[in-house]
């Protein structure tokens, strides 16, 4: 397909993107926020890197009662203890210039134009890849579909481990302060691996 064929099942955000949310969340273990607030002018492809220094959330709109009305989503700075400057893959670098061609030819590129946003040039909102993560996984065939994306960033930091690179290393790859939230949250899995592993290899004796 072109990519201006690719506006299919996924509507008005070309499959491209789905790809590159699995793309930037698994290889730079990113946060959704920080996926979807980056910005063409927040890659250097001299240097083969990427800036994350802002995210988008979600605020609660109170009223004067402090009643919430409504949430609004809205771009931030990151702490400055994750703002960090990663290096890319070439085949991340290879995505963010598809996404640029495509922008081009649809007539809404620029510089500091997100690169998470429709044919209108409308950036994705927070929820969209959550809402539609089910039913897009099932109309590619999958038989155990994850119930997040958010997956992507847990699954980068459990195969660093795996490949032998410390907390500490995973943890400055996360944009994390310190390496207990990593070791606690993110490979505390490869941890149970390596218990059961250890259980089944004494158990073949």
């Amino acid at each position: 397909k072109t990519f201006e064929q690719s506006w299919s099942s996924t509507g008005n955000v070309p499959e491209i993107l789905w790809y590159g949310r699995f793309l930037l969340g698994f290889y730079l273990g990113l946060r959704t926020g920080e996926i979807l607030a980056l910005k063409f002018s927040n890659f250097d492809f001299t240097n083969k890197e990427v800036l994350i220094n802002k995210q988008i959330s979600r605020l609660s709109i109170t009223g004067e009662n402090y009643e919430h009305i409504e949430w609004r989503e809205e771009e931030s700075r990151v702490k400055a203890s994750s703002q960090r400057y990663q290096q890319c893959q070439d085949l991340v670098l290879d995505f963010i210039d598809q996404v640029r061609l495509l922008q081009i030819e649809l007539g809404i590129y620029h510089e500091d134009q997100y690169i998470f946003c429709n044919k209108l040039g409308t950036r994705v909102g927070l929820g969209y890849f959550r809402r539609q993560f089910s039913r897009i996984q099932e109309l590619v065939g999958i038989e155990r579909p994850l119930k997040s994306p958010k997956y992507t960033r847990h699954t980068s930091a459990t195969v660093l481990a795996g490949l032998g690179w410390s907390s500490k290393d995973i943890a400055d790859h996360l944009g994390h302060k310190n390496d207990r939230v990593t070791r606690e949250y993110y490979i505390q899995s490869q941890s149970e691996n390596k218990r059961r592993m250890a259980n089944e290899f004494g158990h073949s004796n």
